[in-house]
């Protein structure tokens, strides 16, 4: 097992070099005050556009690494257990979205989301971490790691290399353009757009 974790630390770090992943830095919440937002509580309403709620809540920001936001709801206790279960929420016109975790906690992040053909897409940033050979200091690396919900089936699935070329297999002129790309994780999600658009 610590043979395992030290290669996969090896591989992450290495990449972290490379753009793929990184060292974390700290990041801290900033609240704004209270928002007009539409609520949905499931899948169908946010395709249909038919939000069963209409909210003014403060939301909380924060700031990852590779440029992605978090997004909270900030309510108390009392209220929380008023508005019940949201999968998403909009806010102006950008949609926020937490399919795995589809409530109101405390904790709950919600993550700014794209509709691409018959896929949302959004992205997070996983974590690992590491104690240091025995060092109370905990060693964190983490990558960019895009997401798809396909909306016939509500199934959450990871966007990778092996998926879209999966995917694409119709597509083989699409597929080879992207096979050709030297950096392909960079290229992958304008790949997609692609291939999603055409596909609907």
């Amino acid at each position: 097992m610590l043979v395992l974790m030290c290669t996969m630390f090896m591989l992450l770090s290495a990449a972290a070099q490379n753009g793929y992943a990184k060292i974390s830095t700290d990041n801290r919440w900033t609240n704004l005050p209270e928002m007009p937002i539409k609520a949905y509580r499931n899948l169908k309403e946010v395709l249909d556009r038919n939000p069963s709620l209409s909210l003014n809540l403060p939301i909380g920001i924060r700031p990852q690494e590779y440029g992605v936001m978090y997004h909270r709801l900030l309510a108390d206790k009392k209220e929380r257990k008023r508005i019940g279960r949201i999968y998403a929420f909009s806010m102006d016109s950008f949609l926020y979205i937490n399919p795995r975790a589809p409530r109101t906690g405390k904790f709950t992040n919600f993550f700014q989301a794209e509709i691409i053909g018959n896929y949302i897409h959004y992205a997070v940033v996983e974590r690992i971490y590491f104690n240091n050979g025995g060092n109370s200091l905990t060693q964190e690396v983490n990558w960019l790691s895009d997401k798809l919900i396909d909306i016939k089936t509500g199934k959450v699935i990871a966007l990778n290399r092996k998926r879209f070329r999966k995917m694409a297999a119709n597509r083989p002129e699409l597929v080879a353009q992207f096979n050709e790309e030297k950096y392909k994780s960079s290229k992958l999600l304008g790949y997609f757009k692609e291939y999603a658009t055409a596909n609907q």
